[in-house]
């Protein structure tokens, strides 16, 4: 709890996101940050979601949702500015049903997230709600530098890493039992095929000439799915190759400790929770040299990171981690000293309370 009478029991918060469901998303696990920050921090906080279909009841804050209508949306936006007064937004295209009107206007942050930052979009109401921001946020070092391509003064962001909402490790890591598994787990949109589903289709009869009974996990559902399968059914490894389709939260939690590796060679990855996710599961984790997955993943230490141009690679990489289990028990016994020195909830807080504290007072 802050002290009695600081600048920061004094400000009162709208934090406003797309949604605010587990089920959502990259975004929506920014908006349950800041939700679970503003509540452990006994901040006068209101929660605002666009497309929740009930009002947020996991915070112990006063929540309300618009249903899925931007008009709505934007409507309680702006009244919110009566009696609100500083906004946090969740993504910057949140931030467009923004107020600025003289009378209501009202400080707000934006986080920058998601490829729609690192694109032509930046030059037209995106980049103008940035200009406008009195704090700016972004998730990582790369989806700054990625955002400055496009618009410079997005040079002023702070980078502040999210994390897991958790500060305990599961009850079940993986045992490395059970034939050696690799997962992917991801949504799968058949627009946005870059996390790596096709590299990892494509080597794993190499692996599978190294080690015949490993498998590939691919978890996950989305218009793209079948693009996959198709992929799949016509490889060599076809029947080592497994899909779940989508799952529900629960049933992810269970899918993890058949897993020896986590995989995620993704080309335009902003963060990647999940790789954190994996960390804390006790996984070694292979990502890209591509993206931001190599600032999270410590290449060499928590898993590998893998030039995606380098034939062979990643097909090298992974039969090393699914031959060698006392290494991948090293990395992932490393990987949790990583998230918890860098990606637990309490962590989170000491990086985001400063500049939370700091916003608040100006």
């Amino acid at each position: 709890m802050t002290s009695k009478g600081s600048v920061i029991d004094r400000r009162k918060l709208l934090v406003a996101s797309e949604s605010f469901s587990l089920e959502r998303g990259g975004a929506a696990r920014v908006g349950r940050l800041l939700a679970r920050l503003a509540a452990d921090i006994g901040l006068d906080a209101d929660l605002l979601a666009l497309s929740d279909q009930e009002p947020i009841k996991d915070f112990n804050l006063s929540s309300c949702t618009a249903a899925g209508s931007r008009a709505d949306f934007a409507f309680r936006c702006w009244v919110n500015g009566v009696t609100r007064s500083h906004f946090i937004y969740n993504h910057v295209g949140m931030a467009r049903a923004h107020c600025l009107l003289p009378i209501l206007r009202r400080p707000y942050a934006v986080w920058m997230l998601g490829i729609d930052v690192w694109s032509p979009r930046m030059l037209g109401d995106y980049g103008r709600r940035i200009e406008e921001a009195s704090l700016l946020l972004s998730i990582s070092d790369f989806t700054r530098r990625r955002a400055v391509e496009f618009l410079p003064s997005a040079q002023r962001a702070k980078v502040c890493w999210l994390a897991t909402e958790e500060n305990n490790l599961p009850d079940a890591s993986s045992d490395f039992g059970g034939p050696p598994t690799v997962l992917i787990l991801s949504r799968i949109d058949a627009t946005e095929m870059y996390k790596g589903h096709f590299e990892l289709i494509d080597c794993w009869p190499s692996v599978m000439a190294a080690i015949p009974d490993a498998r590939l996990l691919i978890a996950g559902g989305g218009d793209g799915l079948g693009i996959l399968r198709a992929r799949a059914g016509a490889s060599a490894a076809a029947s080592n190759i497994e899909f779940t389709g989508f799952l529900p939260q629960n049933e992810i939690d269970a899918l993890w400790p058949r897993a020896h590796v986590f995989t995620m060679p993704s080309r335009r990855e902003g963060f990647g929770l999940v790789y954190i996710e994996a960390m804390r599961r006790g996984l070694p984790v292979i990502a890209s040299t591509q993206d931001a997955g190599q600032e999270i993943n410590l290449d060499g230490v928590t898993g590998y990171n893998v030039d995606l141009e380098r034939e062979g690679e990643l097909a090298r990489r992974t039969i090393e981690l699914l031959s060698n289990k006392a290494l991948a028990r090293q990395f992932g016994e490393n990987g949790r000293e990583h998230w918890r020195a860098n990606f637990c909830f309490s962590a989170f807080r000491r990086r985001m309370e400063p500049i939370l504290t700091e916003f608040l007072g100006a």
